[in-house]
């Protein structure tokens, strides 16, 4: 024991102690055997302790700190996964959304050309592309003040008001 101890640091000297004792064993098992007549079957280290109380609590505070590096780099990639499929879950409700709107777009733009066509097998005046255009664009403006009027995070909001006809709200 006096032999290999000093040559190993105490990290390895802990690792090593059943190596150490497969050392002893051999070196003792022949020597005992001849001289004393006695078998040496196995050698048991026991426990290990340095005598300064120093080492050992600077070996508790390696131990300490190595472990909490390793929960804090799994904690990190933890946070990494979730920020990442909240990004994803956000941007596919942000997608689908723009799909929901686009639809109902399209679904007034269909039933405005429909009236359109009805009203051309009619004897009445067709309704010009302008006013369709403004019709549409007074629904996006009716779309953004309802939005705006639901967002909980604003305070205050400013809308200015426009005098004029759509037709030149548009320009």
């Amino acid at each position: 024991i006096r032999s290999t101890v000093p040559s190993l640091d105490i990290d390895n000297l802990f690792r090593s102690s059943q190596d150490m004792s497969l050392d002893i064993l051999r070196s003792l098992q022949f020597f005992v055997h001849e001289n004393y007549g006695y078998d040496i079957i196995n050698v048991l280290i026991t426990s290990i302790y340095p005598s300064d109380a120093n080492v050992v609590h600077a070996m508790n505070e390696i131990n300490a700190c190595k472990r909490m590096k390793e929960a804090m780099m799994h904690k990190g990639e933890a946070e990494k996964i979730t920020r990442i499929k909240n990004a994803e879950a956000n941007s596919e409700a942000l997608y689908l959304s723009g799909i929901g709107i686009a639809n109902e777009r399209k679904a007034i733009a269909n039933g405005i050309k429909e009236t359109m066509l009805g009203r051309s097998n009619d004897d009445e005046e067709m309704i010009p592309g302008s006013d369709v255009m403004d019709l549409l664009l007074l629904t996006q403006y009716y779309d953004m003040l309802d939005a705006v009027g639901k967002d909980n995070s604003k305070t205050s909001n400013m809308i200015l008001e426009y005098d004029a006809n759509i037709s030149e709200f548009s320009m």
